[in-house]
């Protein structure tokens, strides 16, 4: 049987013995977690930042194309935030935060 967060949180007071033995295999299952979602975070950042770079690069080398009127680092800039490419990388970056965020909250 799997359980879910809320089916962990509640503890079996008429067995705390077993409720105390369980803690650290709980424990380490929430903790591996962590590590491995700590680790997809860190490379959706670094997907972010080369998604960025290389709108970045796309912009530069042919601004007609994005329909910048005036070339400036800030026109430049605003192009790669609302780019779909950096939009998508944001997003898949903010959700990996979020997993990372509830995973930390059964660890502590």
């Amino acid at each position: 049987m799997k359980e879910d967060n809320e089916t962990v949180i509640d503890i079996d007071e008429n067995r705390l013995d077993w409720e105390w033995l369980r803690q650290v295999k709980l424990y380490e299952k929430y903790a591996r977690e962590l590590a491995d979602l700590r680790a997809e975070h860190a490379e959706a950042k670094a997907t972010l930042e080369v998604e960025k770079a290389e709108v970045d690069k796309l912009v530069r080398t042919n601004p007609e194309a994005f329909a910048i009127a005036k070339v400036s680092e800030k026109s430049i800039e605003n192009e790669v935030t609302m780019h779909v490419r950096t939009i998508r990388a944001v997003k898949k970056l903010n959700e990996t935060k979020h997993a990372m965020d509830l995973a930390q909250v059964m660890v502590d």
